[in-house]
């Protein structure tokens, strides 16, 4: 899916522990991508079309609008 993104990305959390060590541990219901802060504007119009949403702490789950740049406390979509 980001294969031709402009940006820098890369898997985090579970499967990239898997993949490290080179086997599984566990079923996993998501996959972990992470990104810079820098390029939020550029994920935003690779998922174009996407229903994104951000995290906002302490829980808060709210629609991220089109074009808005996210607050520094705010680090899950």
């Amino acid at each position: 899916m980001f294969s031709d993104a402009e940006f820098p990305w890369w898997i985090a959390g579970g499967h990239a522990i898997e993949f490290a060590v080179g086997h599984p541990f566990r079923p996993h219901a998501d996959i972990d991508v992470l990104l810079l802060r820098k390029d939020q504007l550029l994920i935003q119009r690779s998922l174009k079309g996407w229903d994104c949403w951000a995290a906002d702490p302490p829980g808060t789950l709210r629609p991220w609008r089109q074009g808005e740049v996210l607050p520094p406390h705010v680090s899950d979509i």
